[in-house]
C-alpha cells in the first residue's frame, strides 16, 4: 500500500510466508568512546509468492545476516555494517548479497539463473520476454563518486517487440522541439537541492556465450539469433559502447518477400544508437527459379547506410534487383508471376496494419495472440489465422490465395517438449513432435506456430 500510490498499476502481494528474527544488542566501549554492537538474523520460510500483475514466484530459501557498530560520539563515519543475505527460489535463481558499510559504502551482488519472465508484465511493449541470466555486480559509493562494475551472462533469451517505446522513435526532421517557458528559468530551490552523483560504469555483457543459438530477438517481420559481447562505459555522464554481436539465423518476411541474414554483424565503438552495420541478406534460394544467389550488402551506421546488390555467378545489377523481387530472371516476363508478387506484396502489407485491431477482436472473444499471416510463396501462398484457445491448445485454419485448398490444424502441448499435431485439408495428417535438448533449461520455449508437414501421412 505503501508503493501504490507511486506505481501505474497497483500491485498486490499474496503468500503463505512466515518470517523469523534474532538480534543481540549490547554496549560497549566504556565511558570514553561509548558504541552499541547489533547481531542480527532473519530468515523467510520456505513459500509461495503471488504478486499481480502475473507473477509468482517461490522460495526455498531466504535468510539475512546483519552485524552493525554505532559510536555514540562519534564526528564522522558513526556506523559500522556488515551484511549478508541468500535469496534460492523458483524463477529467482540464486541470488547472494554482501553489503560492507564503514568509510565507504560497497555492495557485492551474485545473480544466478534467474528467469527473466519475472520482469515481463511490466514490459507491455515486448509480446513474448523469457530467458535467464546470471551477474557478477559491485557497487562502490565514496563520497560523491558512484562506481558500477561487473558481468553480466546471457546464455538464453526469446523476445518479441511488439511495439517501440515513445522515446526509441525519432522525431521527424521538420519537427523542432522547443523547451516549455518554465523550465527556462532557474530552480529557484537549487541551493537546497543535493549535490549530484558521478556515476562510473563498466558492465561486461556476454550474450550466448556457449554459441547455442538460445538468444533470439524478433519483431516487425525479422527475426535472429545473436552472439557476442559488448562492454558498456559510462564516465561523466557520456554512455558508450564497444565491442560485437553477431546475427545468425536472421529472416526477414514481410510484404511477400523472403529474405536471410547470411552474414550479420554489429561493431559498437561509441553511442548505443551508432553501431557501424554490416550486413548480407539473400533471397531464401527456396523461392529462386534457378541456381542464382541474389542479395543486398549493407554495411555502414545507421544514418549512412550504403547498399550494394550482389549475385552468384556475377550478373549486372538490373537482371539482380529481378532475382532479388520476383526470384527470376529479368527477360522471364511472364504476367502471371508478376501479379502474384504484387498480390503477395499488397496481402503483406494490409496484414501489417491490420494486425493491432485483428489482436484486440481476439482478446475480446478469448482467443490469446489472434494473428493473421502468410505463409508459402508464388503460387503457393496461402493466407491463415491463428489463436490460442489455452496455454495448450493452438489453432490455426489456412486458406489458399490462388487456390480454393484450405486446411485445418490443432496443436496440443502434451508435455513442454511434447506435441501433438493434426491438420486436415487436402491431405489428412497426425504428427508428433518431441524436442531435444543439451543442458540445464528453466523455462518452456514458447509455442511455435503450426507447422506444415511436408510429407503428411494420409489416412
Amino acid at each position: 500500500n505503501l508503493a501504490n500510490p507511486f506505481l501505474a498499476k497497483h500491485i498486490t502481494i499474496s503468500t503463505d510466508a512466515s518470517i523469523d528474527g534474532a538480534a543481540q544488542i549490547a554496549l560497549s566501549g566504556g565511558a570514553v568512546e561509548p558504541q552499541i554492537d547489533v547481531i542480527a538474523n532473519i530468515g523467510v520460510t520456505p513459500s509461495d509468492w503471488q504478486i499481480t500483475p502475473k507473477l509468482d514466484a517461490s522460495i526455498t530459501q531466504a535468510k539475512i545476516d546483519i552485524a552493525a557498530q554505532y559510536r555514540l560520539f562519534a564526528t564522522n563515519q558513526p556506523l559500522s555494517l556488515n551484511s549478508t543475505g541468500t535469496l534460492v527460489g523458483k524463477k529467482l535463481g540464486d541470488i547472494q548479497y554482501q553489503l560492507v558499510m564503514d568509510d565507504k559504502l560497497t555492495l557485492y551482488t551474485q545473480v544466478k539463473s534467474v528467469n527473466l519472465g519475472l520482469v515481463a508484465p511490466f514490459l507491455p511493449q515486448f509480446k513474448r520476454f523469457t530467458g535467464n541470466t546470471s551477474a557478477n555486480i559491485a557497487l562502490t559509493k565514496e563520497g560523491q563518486l558512484l562506481s558500477l562494475n561487473g558481468i553480466l551472462i546471457i546464455p538464453e533469451l526469446n523476445v518479441e517487440i511488439e511495439q517501440l517505446n515513445k522515446s526509441a522513435v525519432t522525431p521527424h526532421g521538420d519537427i523542432i522541439i522547443t523547451q516549455p517557458v518554465e523550465q527556462g528559468f532557474s530552480n529557484p530551490n537549487a541551493a537546497f537541492t543535493a549535490a549530484p552523483l558521478d556515476l562510473l560504469a563498466n558492465i561486461r555483457v556476454l550474450i550466448d556465450p556457449l554459441q547455442k543459438n538460445t538468444v533470439k530477438v524478433a519483431g516487425f517481420d525479422f527475426s535472429t539469433n545473436l552472439q557476442g559481447s559488448v562492454e558498456f562505459y559510462l564516465a561523466k555522464q557520456q554512455p558508450s559502447v564497444i565491442g560485437s554481436i553477431t546475427l545468425n539465423n536472421g529472416q526477414y518476411q514481410a510484404y511477400g518477400q523472403d529474405l536471410l541474414i547470411r552474414n550479420g554483424q554489429l561493431i559498437f565503438n561509441g553511442p548505443a544508437s551508432l553501431p557501424f552495420i554490416q550486413l548480407e541478406a539473400i533471397r531464401n534460394p527456396k523461392n529462386m527459379s534457378d541456381d542464382v544467389i541474389a542479395g543486398l550488402k549493407i554495411s555502414g551506421l545507421p544514418n549512412q547506410l550504403d547498399a550494394q546488390l550482389f549475385s552468384e555467378p556475377m550478373l549486372e545489377n538490373p537482371n539482380i534487383l529481378s532475382y532479388l523481387i520476383r526470384g527470376k530472371d529479368l527477360n522471364d516476363d511472364s504476367q502471371e508471376g508478376n501479379s502474384v508478387l504484387l498480390t503477395n506484396a499488397i496481402l503483406g502489407f494490409g496484414l501489417g496494419k491490420s494486425q493491432e485491431a485483428i489482436s484486440e477482436f481476439g482478446d475480446k472473444i478469448g482467443v490469446q495472440n489472434l494473428q493473421l499471416s502468410t505463409q508459402g510463396q508464388g503460387d503457393n501462398a496461402q493466407l491463415g489465422i491463428t489463436g490460442q484457445l489455452n496455454e495448450r491448445l493452438s489453432v490455426e485454419y489456412r486458406v489458399g490465395v490462388f487456390n480454393a485448398i484450405a486446411e485445418f490444424g490443432l496443436r496440443y502441448q502434451w508435455l513442454p517438449n511434447l506435441y501433438v499435431e493434426a491438420t486436415s485439408g487436402a491431405e489428412n495428417a497426425l504428427d508428433v513432435f518431441y524436442q531435444l535438448s543439451w543442458g540445464k533449461r528453466e523455462i518452456t520455449p514458447p509455442a511455435r506456430e503450426l507447422s506444415q508437414p511436408e510429407k503428411p501421412a494420409k489416412n
